[in-house]
Formats: C-alpha cells, structure tokens, sequence
C-alpha cells in the first residue's frame, strides 16, 4: 500500500486488472444465470471510461505536485536572500552605531574647544576693560566723559573711527563731504569747499554801497556772507544760496572772500580735485566802496577781476571745521 500511494500509475494498473478481473468473474457461465454479449460490451466500455477518467486525475495531480515542489524551492531561495538581507542590515546597523558615537565625540570635543575659546576671549575682554577704565583723565580731558573712560568716535565724512581727535588731510573729504583745501595745526582743523558748482547767479545788491566792509583777506568769507545777508538784498544774490544750502543734510556753508577763492585754486585744481572749470567763481569781497562791482577770482589765469555784480558766474561756497 505503500508503494501505490507514492506511484499513481501502479495504483491505476492495479484498479484496472481488478476491474478486468471482476468482469471476467462476472460473465463466467454458472449454473444460476447467463450475460448477453451485448451487457458484456457495456461493461467493458464502462471500464475504459473509468480507466481513462482515472488516468487523466493521476496527471493532473503529478502536475500539483510538481508546482508544489518549485514553490518549495522558491521560498528556500527567498529565505535564503533574506537571510542575507538581514546580514548586511545588520553590518550596516553595527557602522552606524560606530559613526553616531565617533560624531558624538567629535561634537564633545568641539564643545570643550568652544568653551576654552570662549573663556580665552572673555579673558581678553576683560582685560581690555581694565587698561582702557586705568586710563588716567589727563590724556583726554576734552574727550573724557568720567575719570578713565573714553569717548569712541568716527570722524564726520569719513571712515575714520578714532578715540582721538579726528585728523583730516588736504585734498580729502572734510566732515561735512566737501573738499579740504586748508588744513590747520595737527590736522585738527581747517576749512572744506563744495565739491561741485553749486550754483550759476549774479553777485546781486545792486547799486548797494558796502563801505567797505566786504574785506578781501583769507578768514574773511563768512563775515562777507553775513554783511551781504544783513543788506537783506532783492533779487537772485551769490549770498543768498548760503541761507538755503545742504551738503548731505549739513549747512552752516559761506561766500569765500577772493583771497581765499586763490587758495582754492592753487590748493586743488592744480591736483586735478574738485572739477573747477576755466571760468571766474563770484568772491563775497567787493572793490572798495564801489556800489556797482563785485570780484571773482579767474581759475583759469589765477587773479581776481572785478565784475558788474548784475553779471552770472559760478560759485562755489565754503565751511570751517
């Protein structure tokens, strides 16, 4: 029985003779009854039906047994694959491990690094703190707001930060953005000119005697300007821009006395600064007594004219710092 179950086609032969055998038991002649031929031939055919119907689920279960087997040998292989799956997974879980703890001794190291900076920078600072509170008052009386402590500042139009005086070069930018043209001791102090044209106007007060108080020495310009105002002139006058002027939002601008106009000129066109033209620039300085003219200074030949004071020139003004 054994052997049948593991070999459908011998349990197919063995059904089959058993069924040729009855058969045959069954037509033998006996003193009881008789076949008919015919009854025979039925049962034969019968027979055969069965024996092909068995036949036919004998292959179709070797069939299932052979897709069974290959889906056998299918899992073993994917098993298989993912028993090396779970291998590398786990090799790779193991590096990680190692880089997250190398990356956290690296991170307590930066950290100890940052810490000693820290304390080295704060150290210094203090340090600083106290030279610059040891400072003793006398160095910088005008700058010094309370016994060792000074006064940071940046010089006006320029980039220069200083706990000193502001120093200033000729040719340079001055506090208010002009042009220095007169430095004094140390730098310290002097006088700046705008850097363009600021203006193109007659000098004005016609016919107006100022008795000789329109001087034409240097250091004369702003109390020319400030005479001429005080005529309170009608009419477009050169003085009269000075009232209304800004140089990046700074006035306090003047009229430049002639003398101080030759300054100008010799100080900066000669260096190719301030962009002068070859044309005459109107002074605040008159010809003495003359109630008809005024002078300007001509840039191009370096002397003063005098000029109906009806007559348009350009001008420049000045500030002291």
């Amino acid at each position: 029985m054994k052997n049948m179950r593991q070999n459908p086609f011998q349990l197919h032969s063995l059904i089959h003779n058993n069924l040729l055998l009855a058969v045959a038991l069954t037509v033998a002649p006996s003193s009881a009854s008789a076949i008919s031929v015919e009854a025979l031939e039925k049962l034969i055919k019968e027979v055969k039906a069965s024996e092909v119907a068995t036949r036919e689920r004998s292959n179709l279960n070797t069939t299932l047994i052979n897709k069974a087997e290959n889906n056998i040998n299918l899992n073993k292989k994917n098993i298989k694959i993912n028993k090396q799956g779970i291998e590398v997974f786990r090799k790779t879980l193991d590096k990680s491990s190692g880089d997250i703890e190398t990356a956290q001794k690296t991170v307590q190291g930066l950290k100890v690094t940052h810490d000693s900076n820290n304390k080295g920078l704060i150290g210094q600072i203090t340090l600083y703190t106290d030279k610059v509170t040891k400072i003793k008052e006398t160095i910088l009386p005008e700058e010094v707001a309370a016994i060792g402590t000074l006064s940071l500042r940046r010089c006006a139009g320029t980039h220069q930060v200083t706990w000193n005086k502001c120093v200033y070069k000729l040719g340079g930018k001055g506090p208010k953005g002009g042009i220095i043209f007169k430095i004094g001791h140390q730098g310290n102090h002097g006088s700046e000119v705008t850097p363009e044209d600021v203006i193109t106007a007659p000098f004005g007060c016609l016919n107006v005697n100022f008795n000789g108080e329109l001087k034409e020495y240097i250091g004369s310009g702003k109390d020319n300007t400030d005479v001429i105002l005080n005529k309170k002139c009608t009419g477009s006058l050169a003085a009269g821009v000075t009232t209304s002027f800004k140089l990046k939002g700074q006035g306090g601008w003047y009229l430049p006395s002639v003398y101080e106009l030759r300054i100008i000129r010799n100080a900066l066109r000669t260096l190719g600064l301030g962009d002068f033209n070859n044309n005459e620039y109107w002074s605040s300085s008159d010809n003495g007594g003359n109630n008809v003219a005024a002078y300007t200074f001509d840039f191009e030949n370096n002397y003063k004219i005098a000029r109906e004071r009806s007559s348009l020139h350009s001008i420049r003004l000045v500030s002291d710092f």
